[in-house]
């Protein structure tokens, strides 16, 4: 679909979600503008002109349905479209999405074809709509598409990550390394704000990696952190301040995203994704490299207990180190892959020492 010429307003707060929508949006020829939350949209809205807008409903400092009300109460944005997203499909909440004001229901994790099919009807664009059509090779495309790549990974469905990557490995791979930098500790988060009796915090946390996992093809880790979702919502009833940290729906989804956490690790060390870092963020001339540069960075990433660490090192690797510093890097990257940065750090203290050899031979 054509839709060159169009601003549209993304409001999302998880970056999983805002990388693939965006990315969709862009590639059909539209500019795409972030908020991420709805008084950030609100306040976008007053200063800026929008096509259309794309909400998300549970968000924090202003959700998506008192976002809607406020625009719909702005001079001039009574017929903006605005779409709402939301991973949930239920009669009720689809309902409150009308009655705030939202002209339609889009739900996550985001099919390319829904979202331009949604577009076209709000902006009267359907002479433009052209939806992608599976070939009648569809299955052996997708292998292709994915040699390189673990065969089965648990609790990851390759060709269904794919899909809602609308195709594009780059894309696929890209939300993969933001998935596990937002979500390695959410169930640490979620304790935590259980603990403090926080629970509309602790549901907004369960929802969200609800969304992520779905758009990655995690269905198992997607279905517990919607019962856990569901258990917080049914707590909210009772006693604010009980924890659910001993349910066993949390031990069960921190079992399950402790699973695609692995798999996802595997799979960005797989040739196929390898290939894809070297090709979109190495430089093109090795020898300019500026290992010392790069090797500060790590540092401070480790330093800082920052997931992104593990990304770099993969880079770094991929980039043919000298021989030298293989080994010991290799290690830093088990390290961070299993976000044990203590332990890095300890083995970042052999690969300076190996990088005083080099350098100063």
């Amino acid at each position: 679909m054509d839709l060159h010429g169009l601003h549209l307003l993304l409001v999302e707060d998880n970056e999983v979600n805002q990388l693939v929508a965006s990315e969709i949006i862009k590639g059909a020829g539209a500019e795409v503008s972030i908020a991420k939350h709805g008084q950030e949209a609100l306040d976008l809205v007053q200063v800026s002109r929008f096509d259309a807008v794309l909400m998300d409903l549970q968000m924090p400092v202003m959700d998506g349905y008192e976002a809607t009300r406020l625009i719909r109460a702005q001079p001039g944005l009574h017929d903006l479209p605005i779409i709402a997203l939301s991973a949930n499909v239920m009669k009720d909440q689809v309902r409150r999405c009308y009655e705030a004001g939202m002209n339609d229901h889009l739900p996550k994790p985001v099919d390319p074809n829904v979202l331009f099919r949604l577009l076209a009807t709000h902006l009267g664009l359907e002479s433009k709509l052209e939806l992608r059509e599976d070939p009648p090779d569809q299955e052996q495309l997708v292998q292709q598409s994915l040699q390189g790549f673990p065969a089965h990974p648990a609790g990851v469905a390759l060709s269904q990550a794919l899909f809602y990557a609308d195709g594009r490995v780059a894309l696929m791979c890209k939300l993969m390394q933001r998935f596990k930098q937002e979500q390695h500790d959410v169930v640490a988060r979620i304790r935590q704000q259980l603990e403090l009796g926080a629970l509309a915090d602790a549901q907004r946390l369960a929802h969200t990696l609800k969304g992520a996992a779905g758009t990655l093809g995690a269905t198992l880790l997607q279905e517990k952190a919607k019962q856990l979702e569901l258990s917080i919502r049914q707590k909210q009833e009772s006693s604010p301040r009980d924890s659910l940290a001993s349910f066993a729906v949390l031990e069960d989804m921190e079992a399950a995203l402790a699973l695609v956490l692995r798999s996802l690790t595997q799979i960005l060390a797989s040739p196929g994704a390898l290939a894809y870092l070297e090709s979109e963020t190495m430089p093109g001339d090795g020898a300019a490299y500026d290992w010392q540069e790069q090797l500060e960075h790590l540092q401070k990433l480790i330093e800082d207990y920052n997931a992104e660490a593990e990304d770099l090192v993969a880079r770094m690797l991929v980039a043919s180190p000298p021989a030298p510093l293989i080994e010991p890097l290799s290690e830093v990257m088990q390290a961070v892959s299993g976000f044990d940065f203590a332990l890095a750090e300890v083995r970042m203290q052999q690969v300076r020492q190996r990088v005083t050899e080099v350098f100063s031979a």
